[in-house]
């Protein structure tokens, strides 16, 4: 199955693929590069079909599985035409993490990486909070990102989308190992769980507006793609399930947070906030 981590490609253009969920005959994406030249796709909805999705309950970009040419496996790459450091840091993950499939995605595994280029790492595992303990072993004393490499991973990722700002950012970061620096070099690690498609692609999300919620955000599967958590209001005893698939939110600790998103009821009744699209997670 084609799905988180992978990529597919077209006539004319590179995409990532999102999500864990099988939907047939289209696979969601995102546009990120031409073909030709691996250069940053600009409009990216210009460049797929746009369908509503209910397990996401949203509208999304997808492509008929009919029109990828070629599929590039995070788990299948030829290893020889990694630079040193990159290799090195997946050798040093593997020996040190059993039970858990370790890929390279982004610009390393379809070969057009640049000099500033991080390391995109994807390890589907059994038991992604072990695994993610083993990481923080492994990497914590090692995770040591100047305030310039901190700085520039922000300007170049995050500060257009006002999602977070810069001291959050920099707070959050220096205490995480899922996002960091190995020997100089920035990397990004996403966890996922094998099985859990079983879990989220059985519900279907209905879309009920937008919100900002208050209050206390406790773990209930942190450190994952996608992170879960639930935030309390103490006030008004509300609550929601928060969804998140972007990594800068996976490692949130528990405390009180004011998060903004697109809210959902599922097909169980629950009340979910995502704040991938157009929202933000801020720290009271």
């Amino acid at each position: 199955m084609i799905m988180e981590g992978f990529y597919v490609e077209t006539s004319s253009i590179i995409y990532a693929v999102k999500g864990v969920c099988d939907y047939g005959e289209f696979v969601p994406v995102v546009p990120k590069y031409l073909k030709t030249g691996c250069r940053k796709v600009k409009d990216g909805f210009t460049h797929c079909y746009v369908k509503y999705l209910p397990s996401i309950g949203v509208y999304s970009c997808v492509i008929p599985k009919e029109e990828i040419s070629l599929v590039y496996n995070p788990f299948e790459y030829d290893r020889n035409r990694i630079p040193v450091e990159t290799r090195g840091f997946i050798v040093f993950l593997e020996r040190n993490i059993s039970n858990a499939e370790i890929g390279l995605s982004g610009s390393y595994l379809l070969g057009c990486p640049k000099e500033e280029s991080d390391i995109d790492v994807i390890i589907y595992g059994e038991l992604p909070r072990d695994e993610y303990m083993m990481l923080r072993k492994l990497l914590g004393s090692r995770n040591q990102c100047g305030d310039y490499l901190i700085e520039k991973n922000y300007m170049e990722k995050i500060s257009t989308e006002n999602s977070i700002n810069l001291n959050d950012y920099k707070e959050i970061f220096k205490s995480k190992v899922l996002e960091g620096c190995f020997k100089g070099k920035l990397y990004s690690i996403r966890l996922i769980e094998k099985n859990i498609a079983n879990t989220i692609c059985r519900n279907f999300y209905f879309h009920t507006g937008h919100a900002i919620v208050s209050g206390r955000l406790i773990h209930e599967i942190p450190y994952t793609t996608p992170a879960i958590y639930v935030i309390r209001n103490s006030y008004s005893g509300y609550s929601y399930n928060v969804m998140t698939w972007r990594i800068r939110y996976t490692e949130l600790p528990e405390g009180f947070y004011v998060i903004e998103g697109e809210t959902f009821v599922d097909s169980a009744g629950e009340s979910w906030i995502i704040p991938d699209h157009g929202g933000r997670i801020r720290k009271l």
